[in-house]
């Protein structure tokens, strides 16, 4: 079960990752960014956005690239 702390990032590459906690890391850099960024929205309120939003699920995608071009994760 999930809380209000945990959020789960759809998969949008086609690569596989080889480390989770790494990708741990690239998704709480977002996360911390995203926030800091947004005031009065939330990383997990965005990821639930995903499904319904292309414009969000892109979004999305570009913070975690810049999370792991960031944290020196390719992408």
């Amino acid at each position: 079960m999930l809380d209000d702390t945990t959020f789960i990032v759809p998969d949008t590459s086609n690569e596989v990752t080889a480390d989770p906690p790494a990708e741990d890391a690239v998704r709480a850099w977002a996360a911390r960014n995203y926030e800091r960024c947004h005031p009065g929205d939330s990383f997990v309120d965005l990821v639930r956005r995903t499904r319904f939003s292309k414009e969000d699920r892109r979004l999305m995608e570009d913070w975690l690239a810049a999370a792991r071009r960031r944290l020196g994760r390719g992408g």
